[in-house]
């Protein structure tokens, strides 16, 4: 959703403020280049085997400076520029697995920054980016939720239900050394039971039970759909199991009974792990995004002055700065900083910003597909983070 907050500042801030502002981002872009050029100037004989996108962005560039070449008609020109557009539809069409596709993607979409993305909504490649940002949730996320729940719950539990058994079984010795022989004499015994302290050990193992039951009904009334949700499952079933199943014997000592039961373990949790979903980012550029996020948000907030709006702002701009300074290291981190510096496509940043972080990434886009000589002079002068 566009930041209206953030959007609104330039025009209402006082133009003093606004060149000072202005000046002091620009001075922090620069002075965070330097550390990074030699990472993002990659030339194109040291780059990855290309991808399905840059061996079709190595036919578009070809044709793109064909179409641009002076000598060449007009038709033959118009002819390769609608080449260069169907190049472009197939490019966008496919997945990006790397920086490098990304970047391949936005100096097509572009034209090396001389056009702005597409608005979100119209399935161009500010929506890709979010889709890269967006966190896709487990298939079984339900599940997996309840089951480390219930495991929180076991791991308390357990002890308590050794401790009862262990008084259990020594509420029966004492009770045969006085001389008894049965438990007929039922208010006896359980007032001996609660001298030993069986009693409030069962009322503790139960009070944790009686919250275990209603996780145990919600996991088997959600279907599992993934063998980490049927994991969930099967867990479940063991801790309900009349055998012992503890797998602390060499497993060709074990009942037969007991050994399938935990050589079954072995496969689910073998294949439970492959169905894993994938760690969230930490790199340094995801770590400042969700700052940036943050700072962005509180900068909406109903009923601040504006003068605190415009302190909110610059704090978010500061975060900006610091993200266009960085390298990106997969096709996240650059989907992180097309969003951060377009603010989710509410600017036009890519097509000579004041700020400069918007030419700094068409620059470094451009490098990352091995052609940073063919970006415009209107994003050459500019200054930036990378």
């Amino acid at each position: 959703m566009p930041n209206d907050a953030t959007r609104a500042t330039a025009e209402a801030m006082p133009e003093s403020t606004h060149l000072a502002r202005l000046h002091f981002l620009h001075s922090e872009m620069l002075a965070q280049t330097e550390a990074h050029n030699t990472h993002v100037a990659r030339r194109e004989d040291e780059m990855i085997a290309a991808s399905p996108i840059m061996t079709l962005f190595r036919e578009f560039e070809v044709k793109y400076r064909q179409a641009g070449d002076i000598s060449f008609e007009e038709e033959i020109a118009s002819g390769l520029l609608d080449e260069c557009n169907s190049i472009e539809k197939r490019i966008m069409a496919l997945p990006v697995s790397s920086e490098q596709d990304l970047a391949a993607k936005l100096i097509v979409n572009t034209r090396y920054g001389d056009f702005v993305p597409g608005d979100i909504g119209t399935g161009g490649l500010l929506d890709q980016a979010l889709s890269i940002l967006a966190v896709r949730q487990h298939p079984d996320a339900e599940l997996l939720k309840l089951a480390a729940e219930r495991n929180r719950l076991v791991e308390i539990r357990n002890p308590l239900r050794a401790t009862a058994s262990r008084l259990s079984d020594e509420a029966d010795r004492l009770w045969e050394a006085k001389g008894h022989t049965d438990r007929k004499d039922v208010d006896a015994y359980m007032a001996h039971c609660g001298e030993v302290g069986l009693l409030s050990a069962e009322e503790a193992r139960e009070a944790i039970d009686n919250q275990i039951f209603p996780l145990d009904n919600k996991i088997r009334a959600i279907p599992a759909q993934t063998v980490a949700g049927l994991k969930v499952k099967f867990d479940l079933l063991r801790d309900y199991l009349p055998i012992d199943y503890v797998d602390e014997e060499p497993r060709e000592d074990q009942d037969f009974d007991v050994c399938l039961l935990n050589e079954l373990d072995d496969e689910i949790n073998r294949l439970a792990e492959a169905s894993k979903p994938a760690p969230a980012s930490d790199s340094p550029i995801m770590k400042l995004f969700g700052r940036w996020n943050e700072f962005r948000n509180r900068s909406d907030e109903e009923g601040i002055s504006d003068e605190e709006v415009h302190r909110r702002c610059a704090e978010t701009d500061a975060v900006m700065v610091q993200i266009s300074a960085l390298p990106p290291t997969s096709a996240l981190d650059f989907a992180a900083k097309l969003s951060c510096i377009t603010h989710y496509g509410a600017y036009d940043e890519l097509s000579g910003d004041v700020w400069g972080v918007g030419s700094a990434l068409v620059r470094e886009a451009a490098a990352l597909v091995g052609h940073p000589e063919h970006v415009s002079r209107d994003h050459m002068g500019k200054g930036g983070g990378s």
